[in-house]
């Protein structure tokens, strides 16, 4: 598994030299095989678990830093070793504005610009390559993965407990800080800039501008560049591999990636797999991954997913992240995953992730509220407002009415998101009270939400994409194999924001647009598919087997310890293992048991961190 550390330090101040010196000689001694990826006076990456041509280091010709990830041009060709001398003077030159504007990938750039004196550290547009930091005296310290802080025990940390409640309510969104006060988060697209003691932040991104800017209205021209840039950027991820392994659901997605796959991959080259529950047939997926794989000529390995055999106390094998995550499909998976492909010698691992919040697989009004603004009451309203009907079932003057009552109301903080808050009667009512949805997003979200003039369908396709994919599995065993989501490309989510939400539904159909952009090479059986394989019973199945473990976890853990949790609501959730029937469903008891892992586990880790 690719990682990097890397220390930035004001080289004219003695005592930061001395500090960063000692950091040095202890990074050393904790045994991670750790090489200078780049060295200058007051900046020292290091790196370990490079693989040349899929993550890497690429040097700038002109001393002045280095970029650490994967690196692709715009036409999607890898960069190598090293960056040419025009690029890197004006990498440098932009403090790193060149490598947001004219390459893309999953990167960290550490940038050192000595004429003026400054260090930029500027993280890639897209996530799964993450950059945290904290401080120790004088040196900031950037890494990768946080277990490789454990192992400095000079370090301390304490909980941020704003982020667990903030978690506790709204689990699928990206937030913008970590469960520990001493810890930040790069977030996509920005700079961190050094220069003597002051560090500044700077915004280097900004996809809704391209909204503004550049909107995409004729139908066939935007299936055309949705096809086209699909393409090319699966292409680009797979040139970094030999063979993948292609997590196979049967789905529009995932089907997509396996069309852009075949394009540019041997059939031999590709092996999928497929999940599919021992007894919930509603989840079962399997006539469809069948139908897919024999379309492209992929062989299709079936895996049955037992929620017998998944027992939750293993989750204490996770490595310590900066929060708490949902762990469970890396328990049931990894091992599975990290033996077939060392067999088959696969080292990516592709999927359709990202794809529902991408080609946008929601049935919401604001579509016909988006044209309405844009457009105002012309004829092809009335056409918009019937697909937007017959994609919600709903009737077209509900839709209409709804349409017309947002050009005048106000807008609110979590009225986008139908997950903004996770079972509401679990939640202590005093920290519901702190939680505040628009504080917790993004720096980029918090800008998009305050910019009256976007449209509220595409406010919410914004939020939607705020969509995190790991680089990094949580569990040791499967480092080896390097996870790509090849839909959440930095190109393929600029373009899409650039299509209006009226567009992305065309004929009233959810991801109507991407199905008409891949409508001649996809099987029939999947274009025409809306059914999607639930994982409610799935994940009810682990409840059921893990009930004991997660009442006792809960009841007496320290969700509930530091009043975060109602403990009588919780009780009266956990009282019955059949909460299907109940107002709090399998799935939310599961998270909540998955952050109360991580808190143990975090506080529990070789490094010191108070409550």
């Amino acid at each position: 598994m690719y990682r990097y550390i890397a220390l930035i330090w004001n080289e004219q101040d003695p005592q930061s030299n001395a500090t960063a010196a000692f950091i040095k000689t202890r990074l050393t001694q904790t045994g991670g095989h750790w090489s200078a990826a780049f060295e200058s006076e007051g900046m020292t990456v290091y790196h370990t678990g490079e693989s040349k041509g899929r993550m890497q280091a690429s040097r700038l010709t002109t001393s002045g830093g280095v970029v650490v990830g994967k690196l692709f041009t715009t036409h999607g060709k890898t960069v190598g070793d090293t960056i040419e001398d025009r690029t890197s003077h004006a990498i440098v030159a932009s403090s790193g504005q060149h490598l947001i504007d004219d390459f893309w990938g999953r990167y960290v750039a550490f940038i050192h610009d000595t004429k003026r004196g400054t260090k930029s550290v500027v993280k890639s547009p897209i996530e799964g390559f993450r950059c945290y930091f904290t401080e120790y005296k004088s040196v900031s310290i950037y890494f990768s993965f946080p277990d490789d802080i454990t192992k400095l025990d000079f370090l301390s940390f304490s909980i941020n407990w704003h982020h667990i409640a903030n978690h506790l309510a709204y689990f699928n969104m990206d937030k913008h800080d970590t469960a520990f006060h001493e810890m930040g988060k790069l977030q996509s697209g920005d700079c961190r800039q050094h220069e003597g003691r002051d560090i500044r932040s700077l915004s280097l991104w900004n996809p809704t501008q391209l909204l503004h800017d550049e909107l995409i209205e004729d139908t066939h021209e935007a299936a055309q560049l949705i096809r086209e840039k699909a393409l090319s950027c699966v292409s680009a991820w797979a040139s970094c591999h030999s063979t993948i392994l292609h997590k196979l659901s049967g789905g529009l997605d995932s089907t997509i990636v396996l069309a852009c796959l075949r394009q540019c991959k041997e059939a031999k080259d590709i092996v999928c797999v497929n999940y599919h529950p021992s007894s919930d047939k509603s989840g079962d997926e399997r006539y469809f991954a069948r139908i897919a794989a024999g379309h492209f000529g992929v062989e299709l390995i079936e895996r049955e997913q037992d929620a017998k055999s998944l027992k939750m106390e293993n989750l204490f094998e996770i490595a310590p992240l900066a929060g708490p995550e949902w762990y469970l499909t890396a328990l049931d998976r990894c091992g599975f995953e990290a033996d077939l492909s060392e067999k088959l010698g696969a080292t990516g691992a592709f999927g359709g992730e990202g794809g529902d919040p991408l080609f946008f697989q929601y049935n919401t009004h604001y579509i016909t509220s988006d044209y309405l603004e844009r457009h105002g009451l012309n004829r092809r309203l009335f056409h918009v407002a019937m697909d937007t009907a017959r994609l919600s079932k709903k009737s077209i003057w509900s839709i209409l009415g709804s349409a017309l009552k947002d050009q005048f109301i106000q807008r609110e903080g979590d009225e986008f998101i139908d997950w903004s808050i996770q079972a509401r009667e679990l939640l202590n009512p005093a920290y519901m009270e702190k939680i505040n949805f628009v504080s917790s997003m993004p720096p980029l979200l918090q800008k998009a939400h305050s910019d009256k003039s976007l449209p509220k369908g595409k406010l919410m396709h914004l939020m939607v994409l705020s969509f995190v994919n790991q680089y990094h599995h949580t569990q040791r065993f499967a480092d080896f194999l390097e996870l790509c989501y090849p839909l959440l490309s930095q190109p393929l989510i600029e373009l899409y924001v650039k299509i209006p939400t009226y567009l992305l539904t065309h004929s009233g159909k959810d991801r109507g647009l991407t199905r008409l952009a891949f409508k001649d090479d996809l099987p029939a059986q999947i274009l025409r598919r809306h059914s999607k394989g639930g994982i409610e019973i799935y994940a009810q199945e682990i409840y059921d087997t893990n009930h004991s473990f997660i009442k006792d976890l809960l009841l007496n853990g320290i969700l509930v310890q530091q009043k975060m949790l109602n403990k009588e609501a919780l009780e009266r959730a956990l009282s019955d293992t059949d909460t299907i029937e109940s107002d709090v469903d399998a799935g939310t008891l599961l998270r909540h048991a998955c952050t109360e892992i991580w808190l143990r586990k975090a506080m529990q880790a070789s490094y010191k961190v108070a409550a």
